[in-house]
């Protein structure tokens, strides 16, 4: 989970890798010591769901060291939680170059300026730039889209690389109004 105070917008990030889905908030506003959101876009594994009006709740613990989300709408419940990891996050320039994901044959190009190529899915470019903690993206372009409907322009995201279990990977969400695209290469040093 990423959450990012200062946004104005989609400042809270989740993915539930285990389930293969994704969550991104509209707005926020912190009540009674917790984190509020309105606007919930959900992209499982096949999919893309969105409410204007569907809200979360985030719950952060021991000084922002544990956080829990939560929420209910018509058509689906979730709750999970999590561990502040901020600690294991990379910078990027320390894993420029081209990354394979063996599981699926994606690859991932990663440039010194943080414009990057990603064949998978899709073929998604852009420029990652460093914001806070993590990377942001605005404007990338998916072309040659499986699901020709996920072929845009105007796709904003995050990329992080992390350290997990020993392992570096390279993660990438990119949303605009009608999907979700997620990349998921892990690094082989």
């Amino acid at each position: 989970m990423l959450v990012d105070s200062t946004r104005e917008s989609e400042g809270v990030v989740v993915g539930l890798f285990h389930w293969d889905t994704f969550y991104i908030t509209d707005s926020y506003s912190w009540k009674n010591g917790k984190l509020k959101t309105v606007g919930l876009t959900n992209a499982p594994d096949q999919g893309f769901f969105y409410g204007a009006n569907w809200k979360t709740e985030v719950t952060f613990s021991e000084n922002f060291k544990h956080a829990s989300i939560s929420s209910r709408t018509n058509y689906f419940s979730f709750s999970d939680s999590f561990t502040n990891n901020t600690k294991s996050l990379i910078e990027l320039p320390k894993v420029i170059g081209t990354h394979t994901n063996s599981a699926d044959g994606s690859t991932w190009n990663l440039q010194k300026n943080g414009y990057f190529i990603i064949n998978g899915e899709c073929t998604i470019s852009g420029t990652a730039l460093k914001t806070n903690f993590y990377y942001r993206v605005v404007n990338a372009e998916a072309t040659g889209c499986s699901d020709a409907d996920k072929n845009n322009t105007n796709y904003g995201g995050v990329v992080v690389a992390f350290n997990y279990k020993g392992k570096i990977y390279l993660n990438g969400v990119f949303k605009n109004n009608s999907a979700i695209l997620r990349v998921n290469v892990p690094i082989v040093e």
